[in-house]
């Protein structure tokens, strides 16, 4: 999302590089998620026994709940995350608006009337971000289906960074997915966009395809989806909310990936 108020560490937990070496020299060819999410599962925990020392020695840290409520989250403890962000608006309630790295983990731990809530705060706060909307729709979508979750979409009157504009005219029904990357594909040739700003806009077209095809129940568009959001390079440099954003995609490819291995299973038995 466009603003931070709080202090998100996922710098030191998103390394980019696709080159990591095998003690064998040889190159790390596995997918940029899977790899990642090896990385994340040892500085996570790291983390995690870091922050939750420096809490016991200063109940009262809200960084050290903000850093360990982003480890839990990034290794997919969702309901701890949830706790330690919420742990953070009762020692500080003026960030409650802002917090929308709360609302996210409402929604991860399929908490949709809270997450609505929570990002319907944000929007007293942001009411130029359409990403804040979108998860609005999403979880409305979770609870009273597509159609419905369209007739309460929020309204914008502000422009917001591209694509964004654009994504969200897809989730309204305007744009189709096809339509969307076609448009992208345009402007980058038309206007030779540097590599980053590629990047940037094929990273939120994809993560938002997939999360689009997750609530019309298409697992394998969704799952197409997010691992070519997850391919980019870009949040991960950019760091703080896009690379937030490029872990909620690596989670849901993540979970995706779980959930066919487990039905392969279940055939073979």
């Amino acid at each position: 999302m466009s603003r931070l108020t709080t202090t998100i560490i996922v710098s030191a937990m998103c390394l980019s590089s696709t080159s990591t070496l095998f003690a064998d020299d040889k190159p790390d060819e596995r997918p940029l998620y899977q790899q990642q999410t090896e990385r994340i599962e040892t500085t996570s925990a790291e983390a995690i026994k870091r922050e939750t020392a420096a809490i016991k020695a200063s109940p009262d840290d809200k960084q050290a709940y903000s850093r360990r409520g982003d480890a839990y989250f990034f290794t997919g403890q969702f309901d701890k995350a949830v706790a330690d962000y919420e742990k953070m608006v009762a020692l500080d309630p003026e960030i409650a608006p802002k917090h929308w790295r709360l609302g996210l983990a409402y929604y991860f731990a399929g908490r949709y009337a809270e997450t609505a809530k929570q990002l319907g705060l944000y929007h007293s706060y942001d009411d130029q971000d359409r990403e804040n909307g979108i998860w609005i729709f999403l979880a409305q979508a979770q609870s009273d289906g597509i159609e419905q979750a369209r007739k309460q979409m929020i309204r914008y009157k502000k422009e917001d960074r591209a694509p964004l504009p654009d994504v969200y005219r897809m989730f309204e029904g305007k744009l189709t997915a096809e339509e969307l990357l076609g448009r992208i594909d345009a402007e980058i040739e038309q206007k030779q966009l540097p590599q980053a700003v590629r990047e940037q806009r094929l990273f939120y077209a994809h993560l938002y395809i997939g999360l689009f095809a997750e609530a019309e129940k298409d697992p394998r568009r969704a799952r197409q989806s997010y691992l070519a959001a997850c391919e980019q390079n870009w949040p991960l440099k950019a760091g703080f909310g896009p690379a937030y954003m490029w872990h909620c995609a690596r989670l849901r490819l993540v979970e995706l990936d779980k959930m066919a291995d487990e039905q392969t299973t279940d055939k073979a038995k």
